[in-house]
């Protein structure tokens, strides 16, 4: 297996607060430059969410599968407890036929997201657990392939909080709320 000293080496440091990181894109950059063409083939398949991955060669990212998908699905499974709906056909099930709710505790991170006070703080509390999974997932690796699938993971998931700002979040409201008195007054028209 390829050890990537130089390459990891020149790699900015991360924490879930970094403001300032390189892009995804200009990680995928460096590593074509550094890396074998099969180890850059396998940073482009990456995927943050598993939709439509089931299984990859590289075990870190398996596991980062299993439990992105077992998240997502414990959440189904409360929502549609909540709202009395049937939530099999939303379920994202491996080629294993497993859900992966029985990783990482993420029944119980899910309950926890759902408890919280508002949407944006129960995105930023799983957004939370997957950055804890990822160093998790880290340990042990230093200058191989898994540790730059972790890394370009943890650029994925810097790059999602990145999008979460007032501004936005407020425009998004505004339109929403815009909508649903139009709709309001087209019914009272009527």
């Amino acid at each position: 297996m390829s050890q990537y000293y130089y390459l990891v080496a020149t790699l900015p440091f991360l924490q879930y607060e970094s403001e300032e990181f390189i892009s995804s894109d200009e990680f995928l950059e460096r590593c074509a430059q550094h890396c074998t063409a099969s180890d850059a083939a396998v940073l482009h398949a990456v995927h943050y969410a598993p939709e439509h991955v089931e299984s990859s060669p590289i075990a870190v990212l398996n596991s980062w599968y299993t439990f992105d998908r077992g998240l997502r699905n414990a959440l189904v499974r409360l929502r549609g407890a909540n709202l009395g709906e049937d939530v099999e056909k939303y379920l994202r099930v491996a080629e294993d036929g497993g859900e992966g709710t029985h990783v990482g505790g993420v029944e119980e991170l899910a309950r926890n997201a759902m408890a919280e006070s508002s949407p944006l703080r129960a995105e930023q509390a799983l957004q939370r657990a997957r950055w804890d999974m990822l160093d998790e997932l880290e340990a042990g690796h230093f200058f191989d392939l898994e540790k730059l699938v972790v890394y370009l993971l943890k650029l994925r998931v810097l790059e999602r909080n990145r999008k979460f700002n007032r501004e936005d979040g407020l425009r998004v409201f505004e339109e929403t709320y815009e909508k649903i008195t139009e709709s309001f007054d087209e019914d009272s028209e009527d």
